[in-house]
């Protein structure tokens, strides 16, 4: 039996391992000494930091307002048809259920092109100029993203025990008062890890926002993808380092608040 432990520790390791070593060659580079990126470095040094330019500010700024609205507008629109999917009688509920789904099996590089001549022909037909706009790339983000949410919801709900609610009406309570004080708070942590998931997806999309972005703006992943096709430089592993440092911390930082993270008390019931 501790053999089979050992060799699962063991794998689980390598796992780990395998996962994080792109982590830490950019960690790595991001602090080189030399202009020309050689693995490894021959020295270490911070100055890349303090060289990060301002419009990789911007872009992060763009791309961080253009995510929440999108999860925002998402939330709006995932979660009451997760709630109508799990818990209604819709006619042809699996039709719908896979066609609100659909936005994850086409890439996003098609989903792109798709969102830019649908909005070439709206244009067409009211003169409404949604191909370059803010508001074009929080209709094409929202339809992308709404999907992780929906499926966040649904399997949830899938696992709710329905005698919360029966036992909640039972004593008087109405469906809206249920729904706002036992359902969405049982639900909570679906709900935050598929705007967590839906954040990301709207925040590093490159494929559909390349297509959609306005002239003389740009997000930091497209910005960071066309320096990096013209010139590689430590720069761009700076940014890729203060990005993965600080989506970790909100990470724990969720999973902290959700009571997500690890305990010894978990471990000592998963033993038993």
């Amino acid at each position: 039996m501790k053999l089979v432990s050992g060799l699962l520790t063991l794998w689980a390791g390598l796992i780990a391992a395998f996962l994080l070593a792109p982590l830490a060659i950019v960690l790595i580079n991001s602090v080189g000494v030399e202009q020309y990126v050689i693995f490894p470095p021959s020295g270490f040094s911070f100055r890349w930091y303090g060289e990060i330019p301002d419009y990789y500010v911007d872009g992060a700024i763009l791309s961080i307002a253009l995510a929440f609205v999108a999860i925002s507008v998402a939330s709006l629109l995932a979660i009451p048809a997760g709630l109508a999917i799990a818990r209604g009688s819709l006619p042809g509920r699996s039709l719908i259920d896979a066609l609100l789904r659909s936005p994850i099996q086409i890439p996003l590089l098609i989903s792109g092109v798709a969102f830019l001549q649908f909005f070439t022909l709206v244009r067409g037909w009211t003169g409404v100029g949604l191909a370059d706009g803010f508001l074009g790339l929080v209709i094409a983000h929202t339809i992308v993203v709404s999907p992780y949410l929906l499926v966040a919801v649904v399997a949830r709900l899938a696992r709710y025990p329905d005698a919360l609610d029966e036992a909640a009406y039972g004593m008087g309570a109405s469906r809206l008062r249920v729904l706002f004080t036992i359902t969405l708070p049982v639900i909570a942590p679906a709900i935050a890890s598929g705007l967590f998931f839906a954040f990301l997806m709207s925040f590093d999309n490159v494929p559909t926002t390349v297509f959609l972005i306005q002239s003389g703006q740009t997000t930091l992943p497209l910005a960071l993808f066309f320096d990096t096709e013209l010139d590689l430089s430590r720069v761009q592993y700076a940014v890729g380092t203060i990005v993965t440092l600080i989506s970790t911390a909100v990470i724990l930082l969720a999973m902290r608040r959700f009571d997500l993270l690890p305990s010894a008390r978990a471990g000592q019931r998963a033993a038993a």
